[in-house]
């Protein structure tokens, strides 16, 4: 399994219209990926006020391929409400270390 990363931050005063379009958009849309195995939106605290994390787990590169494409290691940009909102992206990937409960 993989983990994928995703930190992202929105431009000034965007912070409703981005939770906006993570729960009508992004996460419905991401739900329906075959091979997405769990997903978990960090919002932004008091010290990162714009800034929001998401945390992803794959079942393997070949599905995070078939969602993200070829350049799977880049950020995903899904359309221009997310591009109009967004001021920056960073991503990083891990592989799994097992289940640790």
């Amino acid at each position: 399994m993989i983990i994928r990363v995703l930190r992202i931050t929105v431009r000034e005063g965007r912070v409703e219209d981005f939770k906006q379009h993570i729960a009508n958009t992004a996460i419905p849309r991401l739900r329906k990926q075959p091979g997405l195995v769990s997903i978990n939106i960090g919002l932004p605290r008091p010290d990162a006020p714009n800034t929001f994390c998401a945390v992803m787990t794959w079942d393997s590169i070949a599905s995070l391929k078939a969602f993200a494409g070829e350049e799977w290691e880049k950020p995903l940009i899904q359309d221009d409400v997310e591009e109009d909102i967004v001021l920056s992206r960073e991503i990083e990937h891990y592989d799994t270390f097992g289940l640790m409960t």
